[in-house]
């Protein structure tokens, strides 16, 4: 499916303007950009996963901005059996990744209640000694009664954390 993916990509991408709006590091750890597109007003990463063309990849983070977009697409490809989804192969396979990920655990499960974490840059555990960016992993992972954040980086190291070696804030 990957080349129907990338086939798919290009020709709606191909002379186009697009947008991209970052939500958290402009790059991963492998130097890749990190963003979502937008072409013609519209969220490109969440039309591929409307389109059966890529599953709702959870692995390092739920999206803060588009997390319920992206699961109510991911469930109506796989209920229509959209590209991935109509291989049962394939979605055995995304399946199990998903669970790996915590993300199919349970039945459905929203994601952590942040609280305020779209005004915060930074977030740690009150138990922890590492901060990271709301996006990171492992700040999905904080328990909302643990939850502190911080407004600039400065503010999380004057606290005595130091920044988290997967997001690197």
């Amino acid at each position: 499916m990957g080349k129907v993916a990338s086939d798919y990509t290009k020709s709606r991408l191909k002379g186009k303007y697009i947008d991209l709006e970052f939500e958290g590091p402009m790059r991963g750890k492998y130097g890749r950009l990190l963003a979502y597109v937008f072409v013609d007003g519209g969220n490109f990463n969440l039309e591929l996963v409307r389109q059966g063309l890529s599953p709702y990849y959870t692995k390092y983070g739920l999206s803060q901005e588009y997390d319920q977009e992206f699961r109510e697409a991911e469930r109506s490809a796989r209920n229509h059996k959209l590209n991935i989804w109509g291989d049962p192969e394939l979605t055995k396979k995304f399946m199990r990744l998903k669970s790996k990920w915590g993300q199919y655990r349970t039945q459905e499960r929203s994601p952590p209640a942040f609280g305020q974490k779209k005004e915060w840059n930074y977030v740690a555990s009150e138990k922890s000694k590492v901060f990271h960016r709301p996006s990171c992993k492992w700040a999905q992972k904080i328990s909302p009664q643990n939850l502190i954040g911080f407004n600039s980086r400065e503010e999380a190291i004057k606290s005595g954390r130091r920044p988290c070696k997967m997001c690197g804030p």
